[in-house]
């Protein structure tokens, strides 16, 4: 049954509680790559009070940018108040949605915004339903089911099969291919973590043949050459600087550390040259 997301509250989880220095950004980054809505600044329709609330998300993002200067530079002071301050904005985007009872809008630019907001609060539940009610809204959006399947892949593993049909479905209603390529990958990261190793190497084949060039699906397929001892193959991609991207950099990198382990469990022999030992250690 179709019904309106009551806002609940919750406890704040700061971002800096939760993880460390190193990650931040990237944390910062994954909530504003999935699905964002247009920029809102000086944008007065609707509600007062989720305008409001979509301008504190929009200067949120925009403090996204200071932390990872801050972060580049090397600058500990710096990043630290350009955390705090994209908290600060983040937070009170948070009280506002709840306050305009945004859960219950039919506007899906404002459900969109909302679970963002969530969503980069680590209210995963929340945002997931939400994320669920704009492709009731929007059953022919392609990214609104590639935006739920990857909400529900952070919910856990019971929520597994719900997220790779949310994923088919983008997939169905053939996308662009940037989207394409998107769902694709999140398909065979969703696969691998299931250990259907086969069916996760060819979705990752898929994405590639939307878009040849996407760093999430070459780290993917790479992932699957490690785990069969291509470890050749793999290394060699990873010569390329910033190619995680940081959206999906944790389970990207969970993904290279799991086939590391694989490979080394399975014993599988490789040919004992300095070029492979090499590759290994690289990885």
């Amino acid at each position: 049954m179709t019904c309106a997301v009551k806002a609940v509250e919750v406890p704040r989880k700061a971002l800096r509680r939760w993880m460390g220095p190193a990650m931040i950004t990237a944390t910062l980054v994954a909530g504003t790559a999935w699905a964002q809505p247009p920029a809102l600044v000086g944008d007065s329709r609707g509600d007062d009070v989720l305008w409001e609330a979509r301008t504190a998300l929009e200067q949120f993002r925009t403090m996204v940018s200071a932390v990872q200067q801050a972060q580049a530079l090397g600058d500990a002071e710096a990043f630290a108040r350009a955390t705090e301050q994209a908290q600060q904005r983040l937070d009170r985007a948070r009280e506002l949605f709840d306050r305009g009872k945004a859960g219950e809008s039919t506007d899906v630019d404002i459900l969109r915004a909302y679970a963002e907001a969530l969503r980069m609060s680590q209210d995963t539940d929340l945002a997931t339903e939400v994320s669920r009610r704009v492709t009731q809204l929007e059953p022919e959006d392609a990214r609104a089911w590639l935006t739920l399947g990857r909400d529900l892949m952070l919910m856990g593993g019971g929520d597994a099969r719900e997220a790779l049909e949310a994923l088919r479905a983008a997939v169905r209603l053939e996308p662009e291919p940037g989207i394409a390529a998107e769902a694709w990958t999140a398909q065979g990261i969703l696969l691998f973590q299931e250990g259907l190793y086969e069916l996760s190497l060819g979705a990752f084949e898929q994405a590639l043949e939307a878009n040849g060039t996407y760093p999430a699906a070459l780290i993917g397929r790479a992932a699957l050459w490690i785990r069969d001892g291509k470890l050749r193959d793999a290394s060699d991609l990873f010569d390329t600087p910033d190619l995680i991207p940081p959206q999906l950099g944790g389970q990207l990198r969970g993904m290279i550390d799991k086939a590391l382990s694989d490979f080394a469990q399975r014993r599988i022999w490789f040919d004992d040259t300095a070029e492979n030992h090499v590759a290994y250690a690289k990885l």
